[in-house]
């Protein structure tokens, strides 16, 4: 949290947005160049992704959707993406009206859906541009004896992805499906949580009848520059949160990151450490591919803000009490 406490912290939060409003109302296309340049301060040579967010240690989408939920805004229906073990799907419910729309192809996670609320409806499908089978290749399962498989998830996969080209041996044929194709036509779609291993770009690609209409998404983001420009020719805002480096933080990354959580077991197996940038990105393209190549970065959230729906926003951030 910045200098000055929590009443300080919120009136610089309030500032930043509303100017972020005012922004969007007069270029609604357009993605504001920084909230520092909002702010009217100098701005940094590319921020189309802004670290508002993670200067609050956001982690995770449930204190956004809850924040949503005190600030009196009601979100009706949701899709789930890369739904897994359908576990986030049932959490999201104590913040929805309606249900959750969970695309999970892979079919060694069904069986953790029979015991769900029935608002959590599972497609066993996945998404992407166009209706077609593909291949899903899933490089690791859990095994009985991990430690997760010790917890009742033997089987469970959460790397499962699509896959072009030559096909190989072990890959399973799964339906891919335009999401707007699959969703019915009188739910309405306030939120988006993608997790598709890279295939979040063709996923939105497939529901973009539904995105004029969603308050804010949760996307993963692995490096593609194709996905960020989509999403700005779309009208949101982009905001990054917390960033997964595989392997341990070597000493020369706490200049760059604050390390928030360290030795975490992933259901690979492998393990992994978490961090927020300390610093705003200059070229958010260019760094990202850096500290890939440099310091085995896997991936982000990004949280994605209709600019339609940016006054929401405004209301529901400033009842998020940020973390120190």
């Amino acid at each position: 949290m910045p200098d000055g406490g929590p009443s300080h912290w919120l009136e610089s939060l309030v500032r930043k947005i509303d100017g972020l409003i005012e922004r969007a109302r007069a270029t609604r296309t357009a993605l504001p160049a920084s909230l520092a340049e909002v702010h009217g301060e100098r701005a940094a040579p590319e921020p189309e992704v802004d670290g508002l967010l993670a200067e609050m240690r956001i982690s995770s989408f449930f204190p956004l959707l809850d924040a949503y939920r005190r600030a009196g805004v009601r979100l009706q229906d949701a899709v789930d993406g890369g739904a897994g073990a359908g576990t986030m799907s049932t959490e999201m419910l104590a913040y929805l009206a309606g249900s959750v729309y969970a695309f999970e192809p892979f079919p060694g996670n069904h069986r953790f859906f029979s015991s769900l609320d029935e608002r959590v409806r599972l497609l066993p499908l996945a998404l992407g541009e166009s209706q077609r089978n593909v291949s899903f290749r899933v490089s690791s399962v859990v095994s009985e004896d991990s430690a997760w498989g010790e917890r009742g998830m033997a089987g469970y996969s959460s790397v499962g992805k699509l896959v072009a080209g030559e096909r190989e041996s072990g890959d399973l044929q799964v339906q891919c499906v335009r999401g707007e194709d699959k969703i019915p036509p009188d739910a309405h779609i306030d939120f988006i949580k993608l997790d598709l291993q890279g295939g979040e770009l063709n996923a939105l690609k497939g529901m973009e009848r539904l995105l004029p209409q969603v308050a804010f998404m949760w996307v993963e983001y692995m490096g593609s520059v194709e996905l960020l420009d989509y999403l700005k020719t779309q009208g949101f805002l982009i905001f990054d949160t917390e960033y997964l480096f595989h392997g341990s933080p070597a000493d020369d990354v706490y200049r760059a990151f604050h390390v928030s959580k360290k030795d975490l077991a992933l259901s690979t197996g492998a393990t992994a450490w978490t961090g927020f940038k300390r610093t705003p990105w200059t070229n958010f393209r260019r760094e990202f591919a850096h500290y890939k190549e440099k310091l085995s970065l896997g991936q982000t959230d990004l949280v994605c803000v209709n600019q339609g729906r940016l006054e929401e926003f405004n209301r529901a951030i400033q009842c998020i009490t940020p973390k120190p």
